[in-house]
């Protein structure tokens, strides 16, 4: 007599985790995503960075304008003063002529920094996610005070960095996969098998409660026919781990030199100022001395020229070089991965 049966079997099947290898993948799995999240913080950090670079340009270029504006008020009144001079018969046409040169001169750099501060405006823009025909950033004629740097900074901040934590995270990741790898080649003891109702009749099964048939086994694996794929996807593994790491010896190097060379630029910047903030006090004594001896007559207009020109060229260069001040502060922020406390 032939008797049918029918079941609904639920397989299950279950890997041992002997020797570590499900573990290590996983594990490799939680590096790649904390890399992930460090790179998003790198171009966070990247964004931040160059929108602070373009603020500070902004107002260098601020600080620039207003040096241009004085400077444009002093030789209005030095042409005026020549005009009467010339008029009265004191001085000749030529005076009255480098006068307006030097007039229109100052005039065509004040509209090219203008220009220059237009170009940077419009890249704080992009970098703030707006359209550079809809944002404005108003003048400031303050003066430029670059934070207190220190004179060295720990190198435990470099793991801070979120370029370098990517890299180490990565070949942390690369490392788990590696020994993940080696494992495979390893038997594997595996757990199976299967539950569901049992009915003699089909449309009795979603009924039954209380017949089922069960089934519960177990076994080992052992990779024989596939030792040579096993062995190959280690050692392609171990290649992606040392280029790995060479990567991750790459990006320490260069975060020890950008940091070392942002310091240097900071504290060799500070001795810079401090030598042209000196050229700019005695050229501005200069100006004045050879202005107060052209206006008795004991010097030509050239003399002033030259003077003013001396004068004008150290105020931009400080002004200048206090921007690039802030600018290598920024870098060093940068470099340190945020902060340097």
């Amino acid at each position: 007599m032939t008797q049918t049966q029918y079941y609904v079997p639920l397989n299950v099947s279950y890997e041992v985790d002997v020797w570590g290898r499900l573990r290590r993948g996983v594990q490799a799995a939680r590096a790649e995503s904390e890399a992930s999240e460090a790179e998003l913080r790198t171009v966070q950090l990247s964004l931040t960075a160059d929108g602070a670079t373009y603020y500070f340009g902004i107002r260098g270029l601020d600080a620039e304008l207003a040096v241009l504006d004085s400077t444009l008020l002093a030789r209005r009144q030095s042409l005026a003063l020549t005009n009467a001079r010339f008029t009265a018969g004191v001085d000749n046409e030529i005076a009255v002529r480098r006068a307006e040169t030097e007039l229109a001169t100052v005039e065509a750099s004040l509209f090219e920094a203008q220009r220059q501060r237009k170009g940077l405006e419009a890249a704080l823009a992009t970098v703030t996610g707006q359209t550079a025909s809809a944002f404005t950033l108003a003048p400031r004629r303050g003066p430029l005070n670059a934070p207190q740097v220190p004179a060295s900074v720990p190198a435990a901040l470099l793991t801070t960095r979120p370029d370098l934590l990517q890299a180490e995270r990565l070949l942390a990741a690369t490392d788990s996969r590696l020994d993940a790898a080696r494992l495979a080649r390893l038997p594997t003891l595996l757990l199976n098998g299967f539950i569901g109702p049992q009915a003699a009749d089909l449309r009795d099964l979603p009924r039954i409660s209380d017949n089922y048939t069960y089934y519960l086994g177990g076994g080992i694996s052992i990779p024989v026919f596939n030792g040579g794929r096993l062995r190959a996807n280690q050692q392609i593994a171990q290649a992606r781990y040392d280029a790995q790491a060479a990567e991750y010896r790459q990006r320490a190097l260069v975060a020890f030199k950008e940091v070392e060379t942002a310091l240097a630029d900071v504290q060799q910047t500070a001795a810079q100022l401090a030598a042209q903030q000196r050229a700019l006090t005695a050229a501005r004594q200069a100006g004045r001395l050879t202005l107060e001896r052209y206006r008795r007559g004991l010097a030509d207009y050239f003399q002033v020229v030259d003077a003013d020109r001396i004068t004008l060229n150290a105020a931009r260069q400080r002004v200048q070089t206090q921007a690039n001040q802030l600018r290598y502060t920024v870098q060093l922020v940068r470099a340190l991965g945020g902060n340097w406390e």
